[in-house]
């Protein structure tokens, strides 16, 4: 992550909003739902929970997919 951040200003703090890091005290998922990634699976109708990790995995990669195929059709 670090290599791919050199030069953006506060990239770790940006980083911890978005719900790409955490910090210690989400590991167990609590508070995830405040990151702009935990807003969005929450507004997909699923408990940030230990219990949902295979339904938020599920939603993860489809937003990745999305993310890969906006950048492929924006080449």
């Amino acid at each position: 992550m670090s290599a791919l951040c050199k030069g953006i200003p506060s990239y770790h703090y940006k980083a911890q909003k978005l719900g790409i890091t955490v910090n210690r005290s989400l590991v167990e998922m609590h508070g995830y739902e405040h990151t702009l990634i935990g807003k969005w699976i929450v507004g997909m109708g699923v408990d940030v929970i230990p219990q949902n990790s295979p339904v938020i995995q599920f939603l993860l990669g489809a937003i990745c997919l999305e993310a890969a195929a906006k950048v492929e059709g924006a080449e």
